[in-house]
């Protein structure tokens, strides 16, 4: 009796050794295992990071669009009239085109903060800071705060600014550039055969010419400088992406790596109709900014223009 109860002992232990044996993995099965996972994310991988650099793309035209949202809402409240150039020696932060618009040289997104969903105008009392680089210090870190101003993929340099609380600024705080050619002025100068170029503040829409072709907003140089946004606006050519003194965008930050590709080099842009869409930033000749002049009387630069 004992002898057939040691054998039962003997057949169970066995037996469990050998589902034992069966559930256990062998080194070459977890290598393999691990070569076929790694192979897995070498192929999704690429595909996640082109995932993840369109959805910043389409975060920069919502702002884009929401821009053009903003500015027929500003316009339709201040008798058809946006903001274009910003200039510091015809700025009156306390005058816009509502009462009379006076001195007509704003800075856009102080003057529509409240239509893109940042602090109600006046951010700052004239009184308190007058049209000079110290407002813009004070505008700053206002910026820096608003959603609609930042570009998720916008290049950020190493230079460094610092605010009006001597604060740094390590960041740029708005991220678009504003169309201020001067319509009306540069048609009377070329009458006279006088190419001559001049920003315009303040615009009635209506006096735009082909709105649906010309380009309002579009995405800021990186190299602008940080606490200093008198440089967000273009009145001439050498302020587009092949000019010495680029204001817009000439890098392909929507690239991969922001790596010169093919197919890459997309900008964002708002057009004076209000419409937003994605174009390639060398298709921006100077026929999208102005109306006056063609691509055949401002050409572009031989080795840029391909």
């Amino acid at each position: 009796m004992k002898s057939h109860i040691a054998d039962r002992r003997t057949i169970s232990t066995c037996g469990r050794a050998s589902v034992s044996g069966r559930t256990a993995f062998t080194l070459i099965e977890v290598l393999v295992v691990v070569a076929i996972i790694a192979l897995l994310l070498a192929i999704l991988l690429p595909s996640l990071s082109g995932a993840r650099a369109q959805a910043r793309a389409i975060l920069c035209l919502n702002n884009v669009s929401h821009f053009g949202k903003s500015a027929s809402a500003y316009a339709h409240d201040h008798r058809g009239f946006v903001p274009r150039d910003y200039y510091y020696g015809q700025y009156d932060s306390r005058d816009d085109s509502k009462g009379g618009h006076g001195l007509p040289h704003v800075l856009v997104p102080e003057v529509m903060s409240g239509y893109l969903g940042g602090p109600k105008y006046p951010l700052i009392q004239f009184e308190q800071d007058p049209h000079n680089q110290s407002r813009d210090k004070r505008l700053a870190p206002i910026f820096a705060r608003m959603p609609a101003l930042q570009c998720p993929v916008f290049p950020q340099g190493g230079d460094t600014a610092s605010d009006f609380a001597g604060k740094p600024i390590r960041e740029q705080p708005y991220d678009y550039v504003a169309n201020a050619f001067n319509f009306e002025e540069e048609r009377i100068n070329k009458r006279g055969s006088n190419q001559y170029f001049n920003s315009q503040g303040l615009t009635m829409i209506s006096r735009v010419p082909t709105t649906s072709r010309l380009i309002y907003i579009t995405e800021a140089n990186a190299d602008l400088p940080l606490d200093m946004f008198g440089w967000h606006d273009m009145f001439q050519p050498e302020h587009l992406w092949w000019g010495a003194d680029a204001r817009m965008i000439n890098d392909y930050r929507h690239g991969t790596g922001g790596l010169k590709q093919a197919g890459r080099g997309v900008a964002m842009a708002l057009f004076f109709d209000f419409h937003a869409e994605k174009m390639m930033f060398k298709q921006m000749t100077i026929n999208r900014f102005t109306n006056n002049y063609t691509s055949r009387e401002i050409p572009l630069p031989r080795e840029v223009g391909n």
